[in-house]
């Protein structure tokens, strides 16, 4: 039994970090999955309609979780990203009935987030394995579009001085100059903001 995980927001500097964690319960077509980060926004929310659908008629399942700025400005990023991911893998195994000791986690990225005592299961990360493996590349698709579901929705209509929708959150110049005009708002990561506001 295996379990994929991709996050999509480690370096901007606003807003939560998401975690998305996917469980493959039947065998599907998945070679029109990509990396995120190789496609269009058009592609990336057309393959989040399928992945909704094949959610639905149950050949997987899959769940997200955030970080908050304030949990990440206390923890710092990894052990954010930790933390999230415990978290709804426990859930996610307790809705399919699954033994944690008999599943492998399979992380795109080099750090361990040290969940193999915390969850006794097997981890397996590999650099760039949301460019490599469909299953990665589905939970970067859900990742990535649910975040920028949210700052286009939400977040950038409360805050419009800051332009969230143009940089999606990132260090652009446009976004620096933003911050030293309006100053930070509730949502920015101060721990991020440390050079910036010197």
């Amino acid at each position: 039994m295996k379990l994929y995980i991709d996050e999509a927001g480690r370096g901007p500097l606003a807003w939560p970090l998401y975690v998305a964690i996917v469980f493959p319960i039947k065998n599907f077509v998945k070679k029109d999955f990509q990396d995120s980060k190789k496609i269009s926004e058009k592609q990336r929310n057309t393959l989040m309609e399928k992945v909704i659908k094949l959610k639905e008629r149950w050949f997987l399942d899959y769940t997200i979780s955030k970080s908050s700025p304030k949990n990440i400005d206390k923890y710092g990023l990894t052990k954010s990203i930790n933390q999230a991911i415990k978290k709804w893998i426990k859930k996610l195994a307790k809705t399919h009935n699954l033994d944690l000791s008999k599943i492998e986690i399979i992380i795109d990225g080099k750090q361990t987030f040290w969940l193999e005592k915390d969850l006794e299961s097997r981890l397996t990360t590999i650099v760039k394995w949301d460019q490599k493996n469909k299953n990665i590349s589905i939970a970067s698709i859900i990742a990535k579009t649910q975040r920028d579901k949210e700052m286009v929705n939400k977040i950038h209509k409360k805050y419009p001085q800051y332009n969230f929708a143009k940089h999606k959150w990132y260090g652009t110049k446009e976004h620096i100059q933003n911050i030293k005009k309006y100053w930070p708002c509730e949502i920015h990561r101060q721990l991020f903001l440390r050079r910036i506001k010197q």
